[in-house]
């Protein structure tokens, strides 16, 4: 998931950092402040619910915008942990990948247009 997001939007001309860890995450967002972040919140022995927490906390990363992609359906304690700045999450396992990459672009676009 990580590859193919990067590879769609390194084509579409946007700069990518990527991460395979949430510890990796955290360490990329504090010395390289994103203006978009695209995190796979179910990942195997990992949860993206840590990075989500560094962000809410860090004054420097809370107001960049989310958009996550799960295999999985959120719980309602789970959504109200996100703190309402989620421009968009996927369902991997509900759309399938050329939708998901589309929605990305889309939620990029209707970022950037704001």
């Amino acid at each position: 998931t990580v590859d193919l997001v990067r590879h769609t939007l390194e084509e579409i001309g946007y700069q990518i950092e990527t991460a395979y860890s949430s510890n990796d995450a955290i360490d990329l967002i504090k010395i390289f402040k994103p203006d978009l972040i695209v995190l796979n919140l179910t990942m195997p022995k990992v949860s993206g619910f840590d990075v989500i927490e560094y962000i809410k906390t860090e004054d420097k990363a809370k107001n960049i915008p989310l958009i996550l992609i799960t295999g999985e359906k959120l719980t309602k304690e789970e959504i109200d942990q996100l703190d309402g700045r989620i421009e968009g999450i996927f369902n991997k396992g509900v759309i399938n990948r050329e939708e998901v990459l589309q929605e990305i672009r889309d939620r990029i676009s209707h970022i950037e247009a704001k």
